[in-house]
């Protein structure tokens, strides 16, 4: 951060952890942004805001266990305030909060000087009814223009904005005058701790052990889902099954098995129960596992097992959905579906390519290339495991600077970096 700034980061646990049992992208994005921010500001202290009592422990545990190995970081002080206190914000600059909800901050705001300090929210899931109320609230609220309200991706800004201007055509119709919201709407994508998931990509022992548990022999190949398993709220499996199954049929006896990861967390029983069913019935030639997702070993230890990365998300909430940067991070190509927020990973767009899909990779370790596909998903899937001449005869080309014979990724676009964005997105 700039020398002299600094964020005072409204501290409500719940927001802020990624090991709780029922985990959620917003809860991983929370933890990652808490660590990054300790980590990289720069800052001279770390200040939190606790609008209970028992926060303030917690904030010091989570910035402590940041800080763990950073001895220059560590002797930093920590600094939490109460709600009451919220006017020494201004000696801080701005209010960071971990949601949408800058209503009521900025109000309690007007009580003192506006200009004291800004008001910094960020988008997570947006469809809910509550959420779409507090994008609506925004209109009369006594927001400023120094205030921001980060969209986690183009899609997301682009549903904020249509929301605001549709509630702003019902006022200027109610009132008589149109009402124009002040605040920034910048485009930050969220982000991972790269190093992390590189570690966690490139662990022999952890991809063996993992692949013997399952099953896997060396030649076999192993599609990883990762996330919440849920087809009401993320993304429904069918045809992840229905493609793993095309694939499984036409695998010739050299090619080994394919095996579909599915690491992550039911909400519910029944819907555990209809997932196992489902791949019992659309891909039964598919070695399918469930891992629990909160056995945080065998959770890390599927990143390095994996051969190929799948999310075909389908639900109207998907902002962001940060699993496929944590794929690239971990080295893996990915497979998935051009919706919404994943959409705005989408770099390029090959003359080949249809609208449908975004980055995809080939499966084979000892032949990694950073692919684009055309545009049957299924079809897609298939050519992962035929010659590398084939595939590029098929209409997939690699990007410039191609990873080497047995690297695991691009080194130009591998590893979290995504190469140019398309221009229309």
């Amino acid at each position: 951060m700039t020398a002299g700034t600094n964020a005072a980061i409204l501290f409500e646990p719940n927001a802020f952890d990624g090991d709780r049992k029922q985990v959620m992208g917003r809860h991983i994005a929370g933890a990652g942004f808490l660590e990054g921010f300790v980590r990289h500001s720069g800052v001279d202290r770390y200040v939190g805001v606790g609008m209970r009592s028992g926060h303030e422990p917690v904030f010091r545990r989570q910035v402590a266990k940041a800080t763990a190995g950073r001895p220059d970081l560590a002797a930093l002080p920590v600094e939490v305030l109460a709600p009451q206190n919220l006017r020494r914000l201004g000696a801080i600059g701005t209010f960071q909060l971990p949601d949408p909800q800058l209503t009521p901050f900025a109000t309690a705001r007007r009580h003192g000087d506006q200009r004291a300090y800004s008001l910094c929210g960020v988008t997570h899931t947006i469809s809910s009814g509550p959420a779409l109320t507090t994008l609506c609230d925004l209109l009369t609220s006594p927001v400023q223009e120094w205030d921001a309200l980060i969209c986690t991706s183009t899609a997301a800004r682009v549903a904020v904005l249509r929301q605001i201007e549709h509630h702003a055509d019902y006022l200027e119709q109610r009132i008589g005058r149109r009402p124009v919201n002040p605040i920034q709407l910048p485009v930050l994508p969220l982000g991972v701790d790269v190093g992390r998931f590189e570690r966690l990509g490139d662990d022999a022992a952890a991809r063996a052990a993992f692949r013997q548990r399952i099953g896997a022999a060396e030649n076999d190949t192993v599609v990883l889902y990762f996330g919440r398993m849920a087809f009401h709220a993320k993304a429904h499996p069918a045809p992840m099954y229905l493609g793993a199954q095309r694939v499984a049929r036409r695998l010739g006896p050299a090619d080994g098995r394919l095996h579909l990861v599915m690491t992550g967390q039911f909400p519910l029983k029944e819907i555990e129960e209809v997932y196992h069913q489902g791949a019992a019935l659309y891909c039964p030639d598919v070695a399918v596992h469930f891992i629990d997702g909160t056995d945080r070993a065998l959770a890390d230890a599927s990143w390095a097992a994996a051969d190929l990365f799948i999310s075909l998300s389908d639900n109207i909430q998907e902002t962001f959905g940060i699993t496929p940067v944590e794929a690239m991070a971990a080295g893996l190509p990915c497979l998935v579906s051009d919706w919404d927020g994943y959409r705005h990973r989408r770099a390029r767009r090959d003359r080949h390519a249809g609208p449908d899909l975004a980055a995809i990779g080939r499966v084979r370790r000892r032949h990694r290339r950073l692919l684009w596909p055309g545009h049957d998903q299924l079809r897609t899937l298939r050519r992962l495991h035929q010659p590398d001449d084939h595939g590029r005869s098929a209409g997939l080309h690699r990007f410039a600077g191609g990873a080497r014979a047995g690297s695991r990724a691009s080194p130009t676009y591998g590893r979290g970096r995504s190469p140019p964005r398309s221009p229309e997105l």
